[in-house]
Protein backbone atom coordinates (compact mmCIF):
# COMPACT_ATOMS: atom_id res chain seq x y z
CA UNK A 1 0.00 0.00 0.00
CA UNK A 2 1.63 3.50 -0.95
CA UNK A 3 1.02 6.13 1.66
CA UNK A 4 0.82 9.74 -0.24
CA UNK A 5 1.18 12.67 1.99
CA UNK A 6 -0.88 15.95 1.49
CA UNK A 7 1.99 17.94 -1.02
CA UNK A 8 2.14 14.95 -3.23
CA UNK A 9 -1.46 14.62 -4.08
CA UNK A 10 -1.84 18.21 -4.38
CA UNK A 11 1.17 18.46 -6.39
CA UNK A 12 -0.45 15.44 -8.30
CA UNK A 13 -3.78 17.08 -9.20
CA UNK A 14 -2.26 20.17 -10.41
CA UNK A 15 -0.13 18.24 -12.61
CA UNK A 16 -3.65 16.92 -14.46
CA UNK A 17 -5.00 20.70 -14.48
CA UNK A 18 -7.29 20.86 -11.38
CA UNK A 19 -6.45 22.39 -8.13
CA UNK A 20 -7.88 21.25 -4.99
CA UNK A 21 -10.55 23.26 -2.74
CA UNK A 22 -8.36 26.40 -1.00
CA UNK A 23 -6.60 26.63 -4.22
CA UNK A 24 -8.83 28.27 -6.74
CA UNK A 25 -10.93 25.57 -6.73
CA UNK A 26 -11.88 23.21 -9.05
CA UNK A 27 -11.68 23.64 -12.88
CA UNK A 28 -15.26 23.81 -14.64
CA UNK A 29 -14.17 21.49 -17.29
CA UNK A 30 -14.05 18.38 -14.51
CA UNK A 31 -16.15 15.62 -14.92
CA UNK A 32 -18.50 14.99 -11.98
CA UNK A 33 -17.57 12.06 -11.19
CA UNK A 34 -13.72 12.72 -11.25
CA UNK A 35 -14.61 15.75 -9.44
CA UNK A 36 -16.24 14.18 -6.34
CA UNK A 37 -13.51 11.23 -6.34
CA UNK A 38 -10.94 13.93 -6.16
CA UNK A 39 -12.81 15.70 -3.18
CA UNK A 40 -13.50 13.06 -1.15
CA UNK A 41 -9.55 12.26 -1.41
CA UNK A 42 -8.78 15.57 -0.62
CA UNK A 43 -11.17 15.70 2.02
CA UNK A 44 -9.60 13.24 3.71
CA UNK A 45 -6.17 14.32 4.06
CA UNK A 46 -6.94 18.46 4.22
CA UNK A 47 -8.43 19.43 7.48
CA UNK A 48 -12.46 20.31 7.39
CA UNK A 49 -15.20 21.06 9.38
CA UNK A 50 -18.46 18.98 9.89
CA UNK A 51 -21.04 21.54 10.26
CA UNK A 52 -24.76 20.70 9.35
CA UNK A 53 -26.33 23.39 10.50
CA UNK A 54 -28.16 27.05 8.84
CA UNK A 55 -25.71 27.91 5.77
CA UNK A 56 -24.26 24.49 5.30
CA UNK A 57 -23.49 23.20 2.03
CA UNK A 58 -24.71 19.28 0.89
CA UNK A 59 -21.16 17.46 1.72
CA UNK A 60 -21.40 18.99 5.28
CA UNK A 61 -17.76 19.64 4.71
CA UNK A 62 -16.50 22.93 4.88
CA UNK A 63 -12.89 24.39 4.95
CA UNK A 64 -11.71 26.98 8.48
CA UNK A 65 -12.81 29.88 5.48
CA UNK A 66 -15.80 28.50 4.65
CA UNK A 67 -17.44 27.62 7.78
CA UNK A 68 -16.43 31.22 9.68
CA UNK A 69 -18.02 32.45 6.47
CA UNK A 70 -21.15 31.18 7.16
CA UNK A 71 -20.92 32.42 10.81
CA UNK A 72 -20.94 35.88 9.22
CA UNK A 73 -24.67 34.97 9.17
CA UNK A 74 -25.33 34.26 12.73
CA UNK A 75 -26.53 37.30 13.54
CA UNK A 76 -29.45 37.13 11.05
CA UNK A 77 -30.10 33.69 12.65
CA UNK A 78 -29.80 34.66 16.01
CA UNK A 79 -33.10 37.77 15.48
CA UNK A 80 -34.58 34.78 13.50
CA UNK A 81 -34.53 32.35 16.12
CA UNK A 82 -35.72 34.95 18.83
CA UNK A 83 -38.56 35.93 16.66
CA UNK A 84 -39.44 32.17 17.27
CA UNK A 85 -39.50 32.54 21.06
CA UNK A 86 -35.74 30.94 21.17
CA UNK A 87 -33.15 33.05 23.32
CA UNK A 88 -29.81 31.67 22.68
CA UNK A 89 -27.00 32.57 25.68
CA UNK A 90 -23.46 31.63 25.33
CA UNK A 91 -20.91 32.08 27.96
CA UNK A 92 -20.81 35.53 29.16
CA UNK A 93 -21.28 37.24 25.85
CA UNK A 94 -23.89 39.66 25.02
CA UNK A 95 -25.68 37.98 21.68
CA UNK A 96 -25.73 38.73 18.89
CA UNK A 97 -23.25 41.81 19.35
CA UNK A 98 -20.26 39.75 20.40
CA UNK A 99 -20.76 37.36 17.61
CA UNK A 100 -17.54 39.33 16.15
CA UNK A 101 -15.69 38.40 19.48
CA UNK A 102 -15.54 34.56 19.34
CA UNK A 103 -12.72 32.43 18.25
CA UNK A 104 -12.75 29.45 16.01
CA UNK A 105 -12.88 27.23 18.85
CA UNK A 106 -15.95 29.38 20.36
CA UNK A 107 -17.91 29.19 17.02
CA UNK A 108 -17.21 25.40 17.24
CA UNK A 109 -18.49 25.07 20.34
CA UNK A 110 -21.45 27.17 20.00
CA UNK A 111 -22.94 25.61 17.10
CA UNK A 112 -21.92 21.80 17.68
CA UNK A 113 -19.70 21.87 14.49
CA UNK A 114 -16.42 19.10 14.85
CA UNK A 115 -13.09 19.78 13.50
CA UNK A 116 -11.39 17.38 11.50
CA UNK A 117 -7.29 17.03 10.82
CA UNK A 118 -6.65 14.85 8.05
CA UNK A 119 -4.83 11.89 7.72
CA UNK A 120 -2.39 10.79 4.42
CA UNK A 121 -4.39 8.64 1.86
CA UNK A 122 -3.89 4.75 1.27
CA UNK A 123 -4.16 3.91 -2.25
CA UNK A 124 -4.16 0.51 -2.75
CA UNK A 125 -5.88 -2.21 -5.11
CA UNK A 126 -9.12 -1.79 -3.75
CA UNK A 127 -8.99 2.05 -4.50
CA UNK A 128 -8.69 4.96 -1.98
CA UNK A 129 -9.67 5.02 2.21
CA UNK A 130 -8.40 7.42 4.37
CA UNK A 131 -9.55 8.35 8.25
CA UNK A 132 -9.65 11.61 9.75
CA UNK A 133 -9.25 12.51 13.48
CA UNK A 134 -11.54 14.33 15.58
CA UNK A 135 -9.52 17.16 17.42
Amino acid sequence: MIQLKKKEVIKFFFQWGVPPPGEGGFAQEVPGDFHLKICGILCSIMPYIHYSGIGCNDSQKHTIDEFLNIMTHAPGHYYEMKSLGFYMEYKNYDLPADFDKFTLEEWLDYTGAVYYEGEPVSVGRNGVSATANKT
